[in-house]
């Protein structure tokens, strides 16, 4: 697993574990590493113990994912998500490993619904545009895939947790009425990567919820849980000073079929994720 210090990684790490099977966290972070947490440097394309290793799969899921970051450095982050990310993929693929690259619903510009796997890609960002690179090289190995991932929606989303301080003091909250998002849970990211890596899948795969449901409904959401009054859910469109490649989209599901035809994943319902997402929040004991 490269990329285990981030939410994915960890979560992934820990659910193949429980499920028995022997997993290597590669981690960036030198002071953590040991035999069972290779390092791995994107960015220096160092990862000496991956090379003398052996493995069956490998997971991708390390780099630059921030979007302002990307935008702001597109050369110095393409050479961690394109480059650091391809070079490990060749090394690994070269020993017969099956590679999977976690990617992105950023390769799409939004402006379409459900997008196929095989549809043409139109990323308006430079984070998009360095998965849709790392992708292609990817694809191009053997035993090469990809899955692609709407928004993962946890309790620890830092707007959910300002909603929460706000609408628990009676303060207004604004959601986009015009941003998009089509969530899944952690849980069924994992369930996913392991279906993949148990069938050695190759190709392009996507995981997003059945359809989109607003920002200000899962506001809305919130509310209710909280037992807080709705008219504090003040919904508005985007502004449209916001930063280029920092908007929302229009629509962020996917044609999610073959997932689920092929390996027989349920297709995520947006409001049960939502809902589980608010009350694993709203259990928490308040900061």
């Amino acid at each position: 697993m490269v990329g285990s210090d981030g939410a994915i990684g960890a979560a992934l790490v820990r659910a193949l574990r429980a499920g028995g099977a022997s997993v290597h966290a590669g981690t960036r972070r030198p002071g953590l590493a040991g035999p069972e947490r290779p390092p791995v440097d994107l960015a220096a394309m160092d990862w000496p113990a991956l090379v003398r290793a052996s493995y069956a799969s490998a997971v991708i899921a390390g780099g630059v994912t921030g979007i302002a970051a990307c935008n702001a450095d597109p050369e110095g982050t393409w050479r961690i998500n394109v480059d650091g990310v391809a070079r490990l993929a060749e090394s690994l693929a070269g020993k017969g490993t099956q590679v999977i690259l976690l990617s992105t619903s950023h390769v799409f510009d939004g402006r379409r619904r459900f997008p196929g796997p095989s549809d043409p890609v139109s990323p308006t960002d430079a984070y998009g545009r360095q998965k849709v690179e790392a992708e292609r090289r990817i694809l191009a190995l053997p035993g090469g895939a990809v899955l692609r991932l709407a928004k993962v929606l946890t309790p620890d989303l830092p707007v959910l947790e300002s909603w929460r301080r706000d609408l628990l003091a009676g303060r207004a909250v604004s959601p986009f009425s015009d941003r998009c998002l089509a969530p899944v849970s952690m849980a069924q990211v994992c369930e996913a990567l392991d279906r993949m890596r148990r069938r050695r899948v190759t190709g392009i795969w996507q995981l997003s919820a059945g359809r989109d449901i607003s920002y200000a409904e899962l506001a809305t959401i919130l509310a209710d849980r909280l037992g807080a009054d709705r008219s504090l859910v003040r919904p508005g469109p985007q502004p449209d000073s916001m930063a280029e490649g920092t908007a929302g989209p229009r629509f962020t599901a996917f044609d999610v079929s073959r997932l689920s035809q092929e390996l027989g994943l349920p297709v995520p319902d947006p409001l049960k994720v939502a809902e589980e997402a608010v009350e694993a929040l709203v259990g928490r004991p308040r900061s």
